[in-house]
């Protein structure tokens, strides 16, 4: 089996590519100057050239406060691209592996979500990603959909290392307690999506590592 990462210089695709030895795939990965997901042009050159059969799309606008101050360029990433990605693979046949978040729900649950939970976004960077489900669903019949939670990995950006580089300058840090959710480790994501991928199934599914706490107690 050949998997595309697409989005692979991100810390989820760096890790996808990586491990890619190791479940037994064969996994090329393609950064967003190489093929920006949004261009119809750049996503049919990629498909065609490395003729893939299953893509998995990493690529994303994932700066969420940004997003607030930023509505065209987060919605062209993250429901554009995907609308892109799902005809293009659509046509040919290709599996696409499309990554969500739990941005999609309204933060409220107090046990774990599962796939059917009704979705409610409440920011820009949650409804474009819900946005970008929409257009996976509606427009590639062999889809996978992954929803998952708080990504930090060896590689970056990611809460862990933000906070290591500032605990090298500051005396103190203050963080927030408030706001809970099950940080995930890309290396354990990125094994699971590599296995996931290789079963006929179809839909959304929630991937993510087990507990939950604040930012605070991560």
């Amino acid at each position: 089996m050949r998997v595309l990462v697409l989005g692979a210089g991100g810390q989820l695709g760096r890790e996808l590519v990586a491990r890619g030895p190791q479940s037994g795939v064969e996994v090329i990965g393609l950064v967003h100057l190489a093929c920006d997901i949004t261009s119809t042009v750049l996503v049919d050159t990629a498909l065609d050239g490395y003729e893939p059969d299953v893509v998995i799309n990493c690529a994303a606008w994932n700066r969420v406060d940004d997003a607030e101050t930023a509505v065209p360029q987060a919605h062209s990433l993250n429901a554009g691209g995907p609308r892109v990605l799902a005809a293009a693979c659509d046509m040919r046949g290709i599996k696409l592996c499309h990554i969500s978040s739990d941005y999609v729900f309204d933060g409220t649950a107090t046990s774990p979500i599962d796939e059917t939970s009704p979705a409610a976004p409440l920011s820009v960077y949650g409804i474009s990603k819900l946005e970008g489900e929409v257009e996976v669903r509606l427009g590639c019949a062999d889809h996978q959909i992954v929803r998952t939670s708080w990504l930090y990995g060896q590689n970056g950006p990611n809460f862990p290392l933000t906070v290591l580089k500032f605990a090298a300058e500051r005396d103190s840090l203050s963080v927030v307690n408030d706001q809970i959710g099950s940080p995930t480790w890309t290396g354990h994501l990125a094994t699971a999506l590599l296995s996931l991928v290789q079963r006929r199934v179809r839909g959304t599914f929630h991937l993510t590592n087990s507990g939950s706490t604040s930012w605070h107690g991560l």
